[in-house]
């Protein structure tokens, strides 16, 4: 009996030590799916930013279009209404109450940033170094380290749950962390494109940023 305890201990080690490579390989699996298989997605968000103690200082929510490459359109619902839309030339970010577009240019406005990241469809390890990481809050977890200095964001780390990618959070150079969280995600559902082509709206000031590129 001793002996069939020792093995079964030795086994569970075993089994133990094999979960986290098994797991982290998973993520790697599932980032790669994502880019090889997502053309459009669709989902609710939430968004929740923390301030360098981790204390909440803003939370949004809303929905999320993307028709890769290059296309998406954010519209935040709470708490202020807010759309941020790409054509993948230009983006529009419309400030509903304020009665206000800014239009930038597409390649420099995104880089390192989440629109891209999910919106793109380059070699993702061309611009990030990418590293898999011990599975957390049941999910599967990659960190993501850009390659260049000039980007928002110093490290994105992405969770997946069931190959699904379900959460992203973000560190910027104050140390502030932005969580998304993606509910109700479909992957290759049909979209309607005209979603992705912005409407200037009457008596809105515009300002444009883009001539500055």
């Amino acid at each position: 009996m001793k002996k069939f305890l020792l093995i079964n201990k030795l086994s569970l080690g075993l089994l133990m030590l094999f979960i986290p490579s098994m797991s982290q390989a998973n993520a790697l699996s599932s980032l790669e799916k994502f880019y090889d298989t997502v053309n459009t997605l669709r989902a609710e968000f939430r968004q929740t930013v923390f301030d360098s103690d981790q204390q909440i200082i803003d939370q949004s929510r809303g929905a999320l279009y993307i028709a890769r490459p290059g296309r998406f359109r954010w519209e935040y619902a709470t708490p202020l209404p807010q759309n941020i839309i790409s054509d993948a030339n230009k983006i529009w970010v419309h400030d509903i109450e304020l009665e206000q577009v800014t239009v930038r240019n597409y390649q420099q406005t995104l880089a390192g940033t989440p629109a891209e990241l999910l919106a793109g469809n380059g070699d993702i390890s061309e611009q990030y170094e990418i590293s898999s990481l011990e599975s957390e809050d049941g999910y599967e977890w990659l960190l993501l380290q850009p390659k260049v200095d000039d980007t928002q964001f110093l490290d994105i780390r992405i969770g997946f749950e069931d190959g699904k990618l379900i959460t992203m959070r973000l560190t910027d150079s104050f140390e502030r962390t932005t969580q998304l969280i993606f509910d109700e995600l479909q992957e290759n559902a049909p979209i309607n494109l005209s979603l992705f082509t912005f409407n200037l709206p009457q008596g809105v000031d515009v300002i444009d940023n883009t001539e500055n590129f």
